[in-house]
């Protein structure tokens, strides 16, 4: 079998020029949001903190070797006496659309980047109850690679009240039609799901949009699971699962990404990253990747996967310093076929230029289309590669 079946390209990794030295980084108090660079690496999507805002949606773009602010919407102001909700966002490949969603109240804002920089396209809120108010953050948004479909996970709706503990979760398809946001459908959480995974609390989006996955982390000693949904003309079918191989396994589903053809998926488990291949007959596990050294800690805590360049990106940011403390390290691997499965084949093991304590380096991981620029977050978004 070739790597084109696997949705991997036959030119393997680019070796990232002067190996893993930084090429630039974003200011201080910006977060990469998920799959923050734009697939040919010149766009990167950012929130930040904003004087009397709780947040503030940004958009660089590199010029010359380094990065500037091309765009920023602010968020709600902060409310005296009260907490701002956390929020997760999303870029989309062609680096144009920025989503941000507010997990406690279920509203996302979508804007949308033109010449007068970053301007607001949308704003509405998720339907349903709420059943817990305080979800804890996660990959909970995904769009198309065009920016027209979102994909937005939310794990404290539509629950199910029951013992020993409740079962929540939904996701939510909007499409933009040229005019405005629609809401297309709800991926519900399948029967029998159980309260086994945090349904909604990750998402992803092929990039043509025909393919989407939803899931989370799992309890009480069982695993988390990736439900994969296909469009099917105008609706949404369910077409397979993504388990790990050990049903106790509960940090299985906690981070996720998709190669842009959507035939290829790496989850995030214990101390792990998981590959899976879409074949013939449904979706199959066909690789798992440890950390390189004992010292790896939360491997797999990020993951960024790009099929084009046969590349993985695993992020570990509780790897530790050389005095003990939590710094943080990210490893590229190349992908590679052997026989009937898939191997990483480590290149490059990626740290901060400066290894300052409790950073948590890694914790968010990206890549661009050609696999040449990687993006690490740690106390700012560090950039690789040309």
């Amino acid at each position: 079998m070739s790597l084109r079946r696997l949705g991997l390209a036959a030119a393997l990794l680019v070796p990232l020029a002067g190996g893993a030295a930084v090429s630039a980084e974003l200011p201080e108090k910006n977060v990469l949001v998920t799959r923050g660079l734009s697939a040919d690496g010149k766009t990167a999507g950012a929130t930040g903190e904003a004087g009397g805002r709780c947040w503030s949606a940004r958009l660089f773009r590199e010029q010359r070797g380094g990065w500037s602010l091309a765009g920023e919407r602010p968020g709600p102001k902060k409310t005296a006496g009260a907490t701002c909700s956390p929020i997760a966002g999303a870029l989309s490949a062609d680096g144009r659309t920025l989503a941000v969603l507010q997990l406690w109240d279920a509203t996302i804002r979508v804007f949308r980047a033109g010449k007068s920089g970053l301007t607001d396209a949308g704003s509405f809120k998720l339907p349903g109850a709420a059943g817990h108010a305080f979800p804890a953050p996660g990959s909970n948004v995904a769009l198309s690679a065009d920016g027209k479909l979102l994909l937005v996970g939310s794990p404290n709706l539509d629950c199910e009240f029951s013992v020993p503990r409740d079962a929540c979760g939904a996701a939510h398809l909007f499409r933009h039609d040229g005019k405005a946001w629609r809401h297309e459908g709800r991926l519900p959480r399948p029967p029998g799901a159980g309260i086994s995974a945090s349904f909604g609390d990750v998402v992803a989006l092929s990039g043509d949009g025909r393919t989407a996955f939803v899931g989370g982390t799992g309890q009480l000693g069982r695993s988390g699971t990736i439900h994969v949904f296909a469009r099917d003309g105008k609706t949404w079918k369910q077409a397979g699962e993504l388990r790990p191989e050990r049903e106790d396994e509960t940090t299985f589903g906690g981070t996720l990404d998709v190669a842009a053809s959507g035939s290829v998926a790496a989850v995030g488990g214990e101390q792990a990253v998981h590959l899976f291949e879409r074949r013939a007959d449904g979706w199959r596990r066909v690789g798992r990747i440890g950390p390189p050294d004992a010292l790896a800690g939360t491997f797999g805590a990020s993951v960024a996967l790009n099929g084009k360049a046969g590349l993985l990106l695993v992020g570990a940011p509780r790897t530790g310093c050389s005095e003990g403390l939590r710094c943080g390290s990210a490893y590229s691997y190349r992908l590679v076929r052997e026989g009937d499965g898939v191997q990483g084949r480590l290149t490059e093991r990626l740290a901060a230029p400066l290894p300052v304590p409790l950073t948590d380096f890694g914790w968010r991981v990206a890549t661009d289309e050609s696999g040449r620029r990687l993006a690490v977050q740690g106390r700012v978004p560090f950039f690789f590669g040309p």
